[in-house]
């Protein structure tokens, strides 16, 4: 498996390095430590249930993708773009998933890199948004 700061960098040649490296040792780290935080159970759609039932506070997609976006965001980031993805918003049946998802600078939003910490419970999973197995877009409303 190629390694998230490869993948980064592997968007655009002109993206810093280290601040591939930065980020990529921050969305791992930090999809733990929230992981940690948000006492998750495995697999996270019995989470999402004991969340919706009020059992536990925190652990939602929507949750990993502010929390994580809050802290990428952070960085202050010069050659890599931050963006709020979103699945299944309009497909019947399927419930709807966000994810942070990451571009070289002004790269279109369909050439970037899904970072997803609730796939996996916290382990940080990441694919290229044309690769994913969910359709994604950007979602307009929530970018800062």
């Amino acid at each position: 498996m190629v390694s998230l700061e490869q993948a980064l960098t592997a968007l655009s040649p002109d993206i810093d390095k280290r601040e591939a490296e930065q980020l990529a040792e921050t969305a791992i780290s930090y999809s733990l430590e929230l992981s940690a935080e948000y006492r998750m159970l495995r697999p996270p759609v019995l989470h999402n249930m004991l969340v919706n039932l009020g059992f536990k506070e925190r652990g939602l997609c929507i949750h990993w993708t502010e929390d994580l976006l809050k802290r990428l965001q952070g960085l202050g980031l010069k050659s890599l773009d931050l963006h709020w993805g979103i699945a299944n918003h309009d497909i019947l049946l399927r419930l709807e998933h966000s994810s942070v998802v990451v571009t070289a600078r002004g790269q279109n939003f369909e050439e970037g890199l899904v970072l997803d910490p609730w796939r996996h419970s916290g382990e940080l999973y990441w694919v290229l948004v044309r690769q994913d197995s969910y359709s994604w877009k950007p979602e307009q409303s929530v970018i800062r």
